[in-house]
């Protein structure tokens, strides 16, 4: 969404500046900028957070594996296997 207000923000600008090669709006030019500069760092912070979570999913699940499976005929009890009663 930042990227794409950045864009609709700077067209007027940019197009301004290929007619006449003068940027009279600067404040424009600046937020726009501004947005744009936001827009990549939220990409990269999400592509970030996505690569760790994805980490410690793998993690756990590698730790589920590595666990010894129960006995024949154990019975879960909250707390640990049990034997059979």
């Amino acid at each position: 969404m930042l990227a794409n207000a950045a864009i609709l923000l700077a067209w007027p600008v940019v197009a301004e500046f290929m007619e006449t090669g003068l940027v009279p709006r600067f404040p424009t030019a600046i937020l726009a900028s501004a947005m744009m500069i936001l827009a990549f760092l939220s990409l990269a912070s999400g592509l970030i957070l996505d690569t760790v979570s994805h980490g410690r999913r793998e993690l756990k699940r590698l730790r589920y594996l590595a666990m010894p499976p129960l006995p024949p005929g154990a019975v879960f009890c909250g707390d640990g296997p049990q034997g059979p009663a």
